[in-house]
């Protein structure tokens, strides 16, 4: 079977090459289309990626244009990028059209009834509730829900997220759950960190965006007893998709910035075991999520993990034994949990272990590309 995986602005790389491999490794022939990428991004030199979206955007002149500016010309960008990927699907002749991403339906929702004529063509619906919720300008929300119904069939990862779409008005029929495999990060290591330090480090890692939950981790340490914030310290690690000047006004605010690390910039393949492996417990205390594919990293590393109850988190995290789980929102709950951690060691590490043991309950990439191509022959079932 010949493959078409296409994610036009590579927002799931980690994801997409997995998947890829995956596929691959049941026998079919893959080929990733994306957008055009700088030698330090991920994916550069990736043999199975085809760039063909955005020529010339991942220049730094224009990174420095204004935002709104920047946009636009992505959004004409966009439109020309669809009509290069028809003609290249039109030449590769693919059996099945796999989309990870749409990330303008007001303009894809056109093109995505021509590209079914190619091929049956299926999407993975990352966010249920749309770009998290915080779409980068009002157009890219325009049409993000209706577009679902333009494939053939949609797969997802969490019940939950079956059950928002459902709420949305698609047919479950149309849909199928397929688990999110984990994540290499780089480090086998799921022992916890060899020395003694009176200070417990907890890590939040990954882009940061307003549904991260950064400020509910701010408040939570303004709400930790003084004794207890001394005894930890927080390292904020991933590069910035928002305006970072409110949380660090809020952090000082506070008083608690002295016990905030911040580590914004996008960080390498080759950096991020070692950022896991010195973290004693991580924290997502996120406002939305379906799937993560940082707790898909995290796992094999084997902390503790203190989450949201929501998505993923709440369908493989159990409360008290992988960590704790806790409200959206809930400031207070994250501070508590913390503090549990920071006080019972023993318990924290026996908890890194279970998390470490969640390996064996999820699926390898090679059965996920076997179940993935089970819908490739069968979207409309």
């Amino acid at each position: 079977m010949k493959i078409a995986v296409i994610d036009p602005s590579l927002f799931t790389y980690p994801y997409d090459h997995a998947l890829v491999q995956g596929l691959k490794n049941n026998g079919h022939e893959v080929v990733l289309f994306t957008k055009y990428l700088s030698n330090d991004e991920q994916g550069s030199g990736d043999p199975d990626i085809k760039q063909l979206f955005y020529y010339g955007f991942q220049t730094k002149f224009m990174k420095k244009l204004p935002k709104k500016l920047f946009l636009a010309l992505k959004g004409v960008s966009h439109f020309f990028s669809l009509i290069i990927l028809w003609f290249a699907l039109k030449s590769f002749k693919p059996d099945a059209i796999h989309f990870q991403w749409a990330p303008l339906p007001v303009m894809d929702r056109f093109f995505i009834p021509l590209f079914r004529k190619i091929a049956p063509t299926i999407l993975t619906v990352h966010d249920s509730s749309p770009f998290n919720n915080n779409p980068s300008s009002k157009l890219q929300a325009i049409g993000s829900i209706e577009i679902f119904n333009k494939f053939d069939h949609l797969i997802v990862h969490t019940k939950s997220a079956v059950k928002t779409l459902a709420d949305h008005g698609i047919n479950k029929s149309k849909l199928s759950i397929v688990q999110h495999g984990f994540l290499d990060s780089g480090t086998d290591n799921s022992a916890p960190k060899s020395d003694s330090s009176p200070i417990m480090d907890f890590l939040l890692f990954g882009q940061i965006k307003p549904y991260k939950g950064v400020d509910i981790i701010i408040n939570a340490l303004s709400d930790m007893p003084a004794d207890m914030r001394a005894k930890c310290h927080v390292n904020i690690v991933g590069s910035p998709k928002m305006d970072m000047q409110p949380l660090f006004d809020l952090a000082e605010n506070l008083g608690v910035e002295s016990s905030i690390t911040w580590d914004l910039r996008f960080i390498k393949d080759n950096e991020i075991g070692e950022l896991f492996s010195n973290a004693d417990a991580m924290i997502l205390p996120y406002r939305d999520i379906d799937a993560s594919g940082v707790l898909m990293q995290l796992i094999p590393v084997g902390r503790p993990i203190i989450a949201a109850r929501i998505g993923l988190f709440a369908e493989i995290l159990e409360d008290g034994k992988h960590g704790y789980l806790i409200d959206q929102n809930d400031a207070k709950g994250l501070a508590n949990s913390m503090v549990l951690l920071i006080n019972d060691r023993k318990l924290s590490t026996q908890m890194g272990k279970n998390v470490a043991n969640l390996q064996n309950t999820i699926p390898s990439w090679q059965e996920i590309g076997k179940a993935t191509c089970e819908i490739y022959n069968n979207p409309s079932k």
